[in-house]
């Protein structure tokens, strides 16, 4: 008898100190979750920070797509989405600008998307098109470059709401970029997720093609992976609305089986981490028109 009860003494000990652990994590887990994701206290005004948009100066040949950009209000319309989504504690801007380079980046507070970037979306998009891009091609360009937008809108997010990453934070605004159109509520907006799988997809396709080294030390994810992460995500999405496109544009069966459960985890994980940031209701505001359907 005094050896079971010396047993049972210690399991019980070693139950106490398993409680204790998971107390404690627990404690940093909120006290580390409390520093990162700034709150929204009762009473308290919430925070008045917002995206606001500049078009920047282009000259030659980038005028053109200056003028088309200002035309259609795509970064008023970025903007206007985001601002409807979430909490900001100080102004972004989201600026076009002649860079001299093909570029898009976030950097202190403000996101810069070249117009040289733009034209080369309209190289890949529409090959065959000389000079003048039909009305068609052109809402193609800014399909894709609306998705980069919100890529490089979720490098904002991460900088000013002190959100917490692991692994590649690439790759993790891309879950974001996929997250906020499925999420806030316009569903004609997943237009411009296929149009940015389909630039990766024609990237990789010239990369292939291409004798350079393949760039695996790169921040990015090569583009052939990239391009069948978002197509995953949206197949993940809305397997009945964007199944057959997907199967079209090569994504094997392998992977379309466990998009589902992707995008169920990516999704989950953002509603975490914006938790105390998000709008209510998101999906309450109204939709801008758009011309574009997902393509079937």
């Amino acid at each position: 008898m005094l050896g079971s009860g010396r047993a049972l003494w210690r399991v019980m000990a070693v139950l106490l100190m398993g409680l204790l652990f998971s107390a404690s994590f627990l404690l940093r887990t909120r006290r580390h979750a409390a520093r990162s994701l700034p709150a929204v206290a009762a009473g308290a005004r919430a925070p008045a920070g917002r995206f606001r948009v500049e078009y920047g100066p282009a000259a030659g040949d980038l005028e053109a797509w200056r003028a088309r950009l200002r035309r259609d209000r795509v970064l008023e319309r970025a903007a206007d989405r985001l601002n409807a989504f979430v909490f900001l504690p100080q102004d972004v801007t989201l600026a076009f600008n002649e860079c001299g380079d093909d570029d898009a980046y976030y950097r202190k507070r403000r996101v810069t998307f070249c117009y040289e970037e733009v034209a080369d979306y309209a190289e890949l998009l529409a090959p065959a098109a000389s000079g003048r891009l039909s009305e068609r091609s052109t809402r193609r360009v800014e399909a894709a470059t609306s998705f980069f937008l919100f890529h490089e809108a979720g490098h904002a997010l991460v900088d000013v709401l002190r959100i917490p990453v692991t692994g590649k934070e690439e790759d993790a605004v891309d879950q974001f970029a996929i997250y906020f159109l499925e999420e806030s509520g316009a569903p004609d907006m997943r237009e411009d997720a296929l149009r940015a799988a389909e630039v990766m997809g024609r990237l990789a396709r010239a990369d292939s093609a291409d004798d350079e080294q393949t760039p695996v030390w790169d921040v990015h994810s090569l583009d052939a992976q990239r391009h069948a992460n978002l197509l995953c995500w949206i197949y993940g999405a809305d397997p009945r609305a964007f199944g057959e496109v997907v199967r079209r544009a090569g994504l094997p069966r392998e992977r379309r089986s466990t998009c589902g459960e992707e995008y169920t985890q990516l999704a989950s994980s953002w509603d975490e981490l914006l938790a105390r940031s998000l709008k209510e209701p998101a999906a309450d505001v109204e939709p801008q028109p758009r011309a574009l359907r997902p393509a079937r």
